[in-house]
């Protein structure tokens, strides 16, 4: 009787285990408050989520040519554990006054991926990015750990924090101060879009190399001053030396050493330029800061079903057929509850007789 028993709970849990994942392969649109559950988008699937308040999945996947369109005018918080994005995934909450934005414990994305809103706050960890991410909002601040940039990252507006990076990608900054600590084996380029950008290095315990572009005017870089020695300008290389390691900023040729400032204070090293950055250097801007929130595949018309407590969705592939396809929830689940509700008849059945 107690292995019966145990039979039954374990059928119950790989049903419900099974029908909570919400797995998207045409077109569908929710609107409704809150979802908690596991996400999966495939390839060609899109999925319009609209005004929710918020989203909480453990797992959440974009396959290749999928697409995530989370579109809200009320405050939002989105927690995803684990965030896997191959295909494009929008987080647009422009009209709301803030979003709260915890995009994975542990994130790959080889997609795009784009941040947009008034007032962000944002977070990632164990991040890997071999696509592009674009955070772009006009207040807030942005935290990544553990974070590999192999490819293209856009800041707007931000305070950044990028902790334990790595890689040699390419980080465009407008109007943003970014803090950069405990490096570890990062050869960035930075690009400098704007007048109104701060580079913070902090906790350096290693050489450290960044191609800096646009490095002009009221543009600055902070260092740390604990151990600091000296500074030299040649041949496109700025270095600041320390006792136990260096720190080049490779701006490029052609600038005047006399307007090269590098102040030791108590707040740290401080480095400028007075003046604009030399109209041929030896650097080209290898990424840029633009604000694309249109998907780069059209996307299908789709109807939106509202719902309070439970979301629920539909899908145009079914051209008119019934209801609609009611809930696209994981295809396998429709199919294999009935064949666990027989199973657990039968157990039932069975328990009875005896």
């Amino acid at each position: 009787m107690q292995l019966l028993s145990t039979i039954i709970i374990c059928l119950l849990a790989q049903t419900v285990a099974t029908e909570e994942t919400l797995e998207v392969s045409a077109t569908s649109t929710i609107e409704t408050s809150t979802i908690s559950e596991p996400v999966v988008v495939e390839s060609d699937g899109v999925l319009n989520l609209l005004n929710m308040e918020e989203l909480n999945a453990s797992n959440f996947h974009v396959d290749n040519s999928g697409q995530f369109l989370f579109k809200s005018n009320v405050r939002s918080e989105v927690d995803i554990g684990y965030l896997n994005n191959s295909g494009y995934i929008l987080l647009d909450t422009i009209e709301a006054d803030r979003a709260y934005l915890h995009l994975g414990n542990n994130t790959e994305n080889n997609g795009e991926l784009v941040v947009y809103g008034q007032h962000l706050n944002v977070h990632m960890d164990s991040v890997e990015n071999s696509g592009s991410i674009t955070v772009w909002g006009y207040a807030g601040e942005v935290t990544m750990e553990q974070f590999t940039n192999k490819k293209d990252v856009c800041f707007h507006e931000q305070l950044v924090e990028l902790k334990q990076s790595k890689g040699a990608g390419c980080f465009a900054v407008s109007n943003s101060s970014v803090y950069i600590s405990n490096p570890d084996e990062f050869h960035p380029t930075i690009v400098l879009e704007d007048s109104q950008n701060h580079v913070y290095l902090e906790e350096i315990s290693e050489d450290l190399v960044i191609n800096l572009v646009n490095f002009q005017n009221v543009v600055r870089v902070t260092a740390p001053n604990d151990g600091y020695e000296n500074f030299s300008y040649t041949n496109g290389s700025l270095i600041l030396a320390y006792e136990d390691f260096r720190i080049t900023l490779e701006i490029g040729s052609g600038y005047d050493s006399e307007r090269i400032s590098v102040e030791n204070d108590d707040s740290g090293v401080l480095v400028s330029y007075d003046g604009s950055a030399p109209s041929k250097t030896s650097h080209e801007t290898e990424c840029g800061c633009a604000l694309e929130t249109d998907p780069p595949v059209k996307e299908a018309e789709s109807s939106t079903v509202e719902a309070e407590d439970e979301s629920s969705s539909t899908n145009d592939d079914d051209n008119g057929k019934g209801n609609g396809n009611q809930n696209s929830r994981n295809s396998s689940a429709s199919v294999l509850t009935p064949i666990y509700l027989v199973g657990l008849s039968f157990v039932v059945s069975l328990m009875i007789m005896l």
